[in-house]
């Protein structure tokens, strides 16, 4: 890829750092209950959950990350058991795209296929096994 490209790459990887960081910062200052209450006021809007009734990988997610941004790791657990290796995930992969040399990026075919399995596992499990959140 071309230099132009790279540094493009390298910047939105660096600023979604930044926005990261300021998420974690507005949670601090706001406080967990009151985003949630906000949040909250929107009702559902998982589509999955909407029209099956079952709850979908990511259903909790949002409010699991508003939990780990003030460093509720139980509570993020509660809501989601993905949402952890998710939220420490995010950030490794953008400072990993950052650091590199080349905005190339080479994904070992398998990967993509492995996540969506073990969303699609953690999906079904959670719907069907009572107790996992």
């Amino acid at each position: 890829m071309r230099d132009g490209a790279s540094s493009v790459y390298k910047g939105l990887a660096f600023a979604s750092l930044v926005v990261y960081g300021i998420i974690a910062y507005g949670v601090h200052r706001l406080g967990v209950e009151s985003i949630l209450d906000e949040i909250g006021r929107f009702g559902q809007r998982c589509p999955v959950l909407f029209y099956t009734g079952w709850k979908c990988g990511f259903c909790g997610m949002t409010r699991a990350f508003i939990h780990l941004f003030d460093g509720g790791w139980r509570a993020a657990l509660g809501l989601n058991l993905l949402s952890i290796p998710v939220f420490i995930g995010i950030p490794g992969v953008l400072l990993g795209l950052a650091l590199r040399r080349s905005a190339a990026i080479h994904t070992p075919p398998i990967l993509p296929v492995v996540a969506f399995s073990i969303l699609a596992t953690y999906a079904v499990l959670r719907n069907l096994v009572p107790g996992i959140p």
